[in-house]
């Protein structure tokens, strides 16, 4: 059962003033510790990389229909690629509150200058039919 679907969109020149402003603060602020071992040297590569994560993680937000604030954090989640390429979420640490979310599935693509990212989360079986009885 789907518990909830969520997309963003991002204008990458909207990342890139950000990251003019606060070079070293921002990818701090949206990147976990394992992500920015992951994170380029080039400045191209950086607007794009935190651009797709930008937009991954805002659309697992919206998909949980909390949105960022008290009970999720940027660094809640991570976005790994396996090895086809294909993105998917990982949570970084226990989320604050359970959702229950058993299975996560993220879309992410880009055509400068913009980036969109598409996620579903489906709910755990059990507490779906219990919900439904």
């Amino acid at each position: 059962m789907i518990y909830g679907i969520g997309v963003d969109i991002i204008h990458q020149v909207r990342i890139e003033k950000v990251l003019q402003h606060y070079p070293l603060l921002f990818p701090k602020k949206i990147l976990t510790p394992r992500e920015l071992q992951k994170y380029p040297d080039k400045i191209e590569r950086q607007i794009n990389f935190l651009s797709k994560r930008f937009a991954a993680k805002e659309a697992f937000a919206k998909a949980l229909g909390t949105g960022f604030g008290k009970n999720l954090h940027f660094h809640d989640i991570e976005i790994f690629k396996n090895e086809h390429g294909q993105p998917y979420y990982q949570y970084a640490h226990r989320l604050s509150v359970d959702y229950s979310i058993a299975e996560s599935f993220l879309s992410i693509a880009d055509d400068t200058p913009n980036v969109i990212a598409f996620c579903i989360l489906l709910k755990n079986p059990e507490l779906a039919y219990r919900s439904l009885v």
